[in-house]
């Protein structure tokens, strides 16, 4: 077996998958901004609005700011590393550590904003309505559904590599022949 395709240690894989997540959540957070950067009221944008927040507020908005960050950044280090650790658990080899963690996070928040979607749909009609045919539509099939099979589907990754973990744990995995 190449060194390419070795499995890494439990703490290069948790590491790979801290990364990963950090770098799936930086950039989810970087495209949220980029994409809602109008203030208004009740789906109606305003340069005015956005003007006074900005010299009346810019402190407190730079702080939410800040906090959304580290917010983002700690999920993002959390999810990977548990999703690394469950790839190291399926022995898979270092790029598949990092990819299946980058992936895994953004699956993880893809059923998360679905939930949310589901839950508060008010938050997001100004955005998506305004946006194009296909997210207008995904906003009415979700907000229809319940968030909690969103929000419990969202759970199913990090609990599996959990349970990976303390399967690789036990001792070697007997397998069929």
């Amino acid at each position: 077996m190449s060194s390419m395709a070795r499995s890494p240690t439990l703490g290069r894989a948790l590491l790979l998958g801290c990364r990963a997540g950090l770098l799936v959540f930086l950039l989810l957070y970087t495209l949220c901004a980029l994409l809602n950067m109008q203030l208004g009221y009740q789906g109606n944008e305003s340069r005015i609005v956005t003007d006074w927040v900005w010299s009346e507020w810019r402190g407190v908005v730079l702080w939410q700011v800040a906090r959304l960050i580290a917010a983002y950044s700690v999920i993002g280090l959390v999810l990977g590393a548990l999703l690394g650790a469950g790839a190291w658990a399926a022995e898979r080899s270092r790029r598949a550590v990092f990819g299946w963690s980058a992936l895994g996070c953004l699956l993880v928040e893809a059923l998360g904003m679905l939930g949310n979607m589901a839950q508060h749909p008010h938050v997001y009609a100004a955005t998506l309505y305004g946006r194009s045919v296909v997210t207008a539509a995904l906003l009415r099939a979700v907000s229809g559904t319940q968030p909690s099979g969103w929000y419990a589907a969202a759970w199913v990754l990090p609990v599996v590599s959990v349970v990976a973990v303390a399967l690789r744990g036990l001792g070697p995995v007997p397998r069929w022949h």
